[in-house]
């Protein structure tokens, strides 16, 4: 008969979150090195002299690192390190737990960022040839551009990518933006009310009943 495994602990539960959260808290550290100590220079691949000493806090693999990021993601590259430690901190602290499932909406962003900064061409040519990458978006930006938003035009693509970086934040901060409305909403209302006026504190008490019906 075989022999059923033990169910997995919390205490286990939490060492392996525990080991997830201090790594990716590592790589976040490594990729901001890397990433904003980046000068094309420190590499012979760029066509330049190699600097001597190189200029990248995180050395020759730093470089390589930060140089395949900006190929490939362009100027976006830049959200990897705050992204990461979002997400280090939702592994470390069991509050912030509900932040693991939202990864998609992470990936979403950067995409999307990406995406956005490739309509822009123009507009980004001094950081593209500063850090050696093909667009502003890098090769997924392009592709993104190039296979999906030319269809719909600059202006489209621009509202669809807006509504996609205001779905991306909401999703990732919890940002709960009908109740923000309702209560700013409700704060309008009780300033347009003249408190000198007779009853003025009757119609107070009034607006904020209907605003508790209402939710």
């Amino acid at each position: 008969m075989a022999r059923k495994e033990a169910p997995q602990t919390d205490s286990t539960k939490g060492g392996a979150n525990e080991i997830l959260g201090i790594s990716l808290l590592a790589l976040a550290g490594l990729f901001l090195l890397a990433l904003y100590s980046f000068d094309r220079g420190d590499l012979s691949f760029n066509g330049t002299e190699v600097n001597n000493p190189l200029h990248n806090h995180a050395g020759t693999f730093g470089a390589w690192l930060a140089q395949g990021c900006f190929m490939a993601l362009g100027m976006a590259a830049y959200l990897l390190p705050p992204l990461m430690l979002i997400f280090s901190l939702a592994f470390l602290f069991s509050r912030l737990g509900g932040l693991r499932r939202r990864w998609p909406w992470a990936l979403a962003l950067l995409l999307a960022v990406s995406a956005g900064l490739s309509l822009y061409p123009n507009l980004f040519s001094g950081p593209v040839q500063q850090l050696n990458t093909v667009d502003p978006g890098g090769y997924v930006g392009l592709l993104l551009h190039k296979g999906i938003f030319i269809h719909v035009g600059t202006a489209g693509a621009t509202v669809i990518l807006l509504a996609v970086y205001l779905l991306s934040l909401l999703y990732l901060t919890n940002f709960k933006l009908k109740d923000w409305v309702k209560v700013a909403w409700q704060r309008w209302r009780l300033r347009r009310i003249d408190r000198s006026k007779p009853l003025a504190n009757e119609e107070i008490e009034l607006t904020k009943q209907e605003e508790d019906l209402a939710q």
